[in-house]
């Protein structure tokens, strides 16, 4: 209480990008910069963060309800603004775009870090049913100037409850 908006944090190469940019800052989403997230969090602003990065949105259709490696920042910044990470499972997103291959060196023409490929060769979404799934609000000790391995293990555990949401999601 009161309800609030959730501001996405996008990767730096989406701002720049004519259009898409535009309709990410309408829609509330800021690049994905340390010192924004620790203003909002400050704020007691809600924060989306995408833990794989892009790299969660280069997955294959084959490998759409998998999780990739996760950065270890959101910990850091979690702790810093000693907030709690809820757990959330998109599922059925990967469905959207059912991508076959990621074409690397025509992304890099339009800036991008890939261009997906699919079955109709267009990377544009299809209708596509997604669930949410949130989990209990995780509360890590700390401060954020923990050890490497101390972050990690904090990270493996709301990597583990995502992955338990994606199953859940799944079985639903």
């Amino acid at each position: 209480e009161p309800a609030r908006l959730a501001h996405g944090m996008v990767e730096k190469f989406v701002a720049p990008l004519p259009f898409i940019g535009d309709i990410a800052r309408g829609l509330g989403q800021l690049t994905g910069l340390p010192e924004h997230a620790l203003r909002l969090l400050s704020e007691e602003r809600l924060l989306m963060v995408f833990p794989e990065g892009v790299r969660g949105t280069a997955k294959l259709f084959a490998e759409r309800n998998s999780l990739v490696r996760f950065g270890t920042g959101f910990v850091r910044l979690a702790l810093k603004a000693r907030a709690p990470i809820v757990p959330l499972a998109c599922v059925g997103a990967g469905n959207a775009v059912p991508t076959v291959a990621n074409a690397v060196g025509l992304g890099r023409v339009f800036g991008l870090p890939y261009v997906p490929l699919t079955p109709y060769l267009l990377p544009l979404p299809l209708p596509a049913r997604i669930d949410l799934h949130y989990g209990a609000p995780l509360v890590f000790p700390g401060d954020g100037n923990e050890e490497d391995e101390v972050v990690e293990r904090h990270v493996a555990v709301v990597k583990a409850a995502i992955a338990a949401l994606i199953e859940q999601g799944l079985r639903a």
